[in-house]
C-alpha cells in the first residue's frame, strides 16, 4: 500500500495521519528543505512508511515526491493537484546539480528495458566514434548480434511520440458506438414527429442511445503530454514506467513498444512472440 493510503471496507483511502506527512514534505521541499534533511527528520520522529519501517532516506523522500499516482488514478484518491505536482517537478529538476553531466546522455536501460526488434533479446549500448552516430545498440543475443544507431535524443522523441499517438487514439470512441448512437437519435427524431407514438418502444430508444453515449466517454485523470516532457524528468521516467515495458528497436529509425498491458504498438504480424523472451 502507498504511504498516505490505507485499506478500509475493501476499499482505499485517504490515511489522515500520512497525508498530513506527505503534504508538509511537500511544503518543505517547496520552501527550500533538502531531500537528505526531510529524509532525517521523518526518521527522528520515526514516522512509519510501512509497518515497522521508520527510516528514510533521500531516495524514498524523491519517490513519494516525484509519484503521479498522487494526482488520482482510479483506484488511488488525488493527494495533491498537478499545479503544485508540476511545480516540485521543477524545482527537483533545477536542483539537480548532475543535469549536465555526461549522464543525462544516456538513454539508460534501468528507465525502460531496450531490446532487439529481431529476436526479443536485451541489447547494450555502446560508442562507436567510427559511425555517423556513434550511439549504437548492440543485440546481445549471439546468434543475432543486430546493431541499431540511434541517438538518445530520437530515441527519447520516438516513445514520447509513439505513446502520445496511442493515447489520443485510446480515447476517441469507436466508430461502431458513434454510428448506433447516430441511428438511435434518427430514430427516436422519426417517431417524435410520427403521429402514432408507441411511448414504450421510444423510451427503450432514448435509454439505449444514452447508455451508448455514456460509454463514449472516458473519465481518466489529467494525462500528460509526452511530447512536452524534457528527458529524464521525473514525471516523464514515472508515466513510461507504468505504460512501457520494454523498447524494441527496429532498423530504419524505428521503434515499436511493448506496454505493461501486453499490447504491441506498431506489432506486425510476423514480429516474434514478446512472451516467449
Amino acid at each position: 500500500m502507498k504511504f498516505g493510503y490505507i485499506m478500509q471496507n475493501g476499499e482505499i483511502v485517504i490515511c489522515k495521519e500520512q497525508i498530513a506527512v506527505y503534504q508538509q514534505a511537500i511544503t518543505d521541499y517547496i520552501a527550500g528543505v533538502s531531500l537528505k534533511n526531510k529524509a532525517d527528520e521523518l526518521t527522528e520522529k520515526k514516522v512509519e512508511y510501512a509497518v515497522g519501517k521508520h527510516i528514510w532516506n533521500k531516495n524514498r523522500v524523491q519517490r513519494m515526491l516525484t509519484d503521479p499516482t498522487y494526482l488520482g488514478t482510479d483506484t488511488y484518491p488525488p493527494l495533491i493537484d498537478k499545479e503544485t505536482f508540476d511545480k516540485v517537478q521543477e524545482i527537483m529538476q533545477s536542483r539537480n546539480t548532475q543535469k549536465e553531466c555526461s549522464r543525462k546522455k544516456i538513454f539508460s536501460s534501468a528507465v525502460i528495458p531496450i531490446r532487439c526488434g529481431k529476436c526479443g533479446f536485451p541489447t547494450k549500448r555502446r560508442f562507436d566514434s567510427r559511425c555517423v552516430n556513434s550511439t549504437v545498440h548492440l543485440c546481445l543475443n549471439p546468434e543475432c548480434r543486430a546493431a541499431y544507431a540511434i541517438d538518445d535524443e530520437r530515441l527519447w522523441e520516438l516513445v514520447r511520440s509513439k505513446i502520445s499517438a496511442a493515447e489520443e487514439a485510446e480515447s476517441k470512441p469507436s466508430d461502431e458506438n458513434m454510428k448506433a448512437v447516430c441511428r438511435l437519435k434518427n430514430e427516436i427524431e422519426h417517431d417524435l414527429q410520427s403521429l402514432d407514438i408507441d411511448g414504450e418502444s421510444l423510451k427503450n430508444k432514448i435509454f439505449e442511445c444514452a447508455a451508448l453515449q455514456y460509454a463514449t466517454l472516458r473519465i481518466k485523470r489529467e494525462s500528460v503530454d509526452f511530447t512536452k516532457l524534457e528527458p529524464y524528468s521525473p514525471v516523464l521516467i514515472r508515466e513510461l514506467k507504468q505504460r512501457v515495458s520494454a523498447v524494441l528497436l527496429d532498423d530504419k529509425d524505428e521503434i515499436r513498444l511493448q506496454m505493461t498491458d501486453g499490447q504491441v504498438i506498431g506489432k506486425e504480424e510476423n514480429d516474434y512472440d514478446t512472451n516467449n523472451n
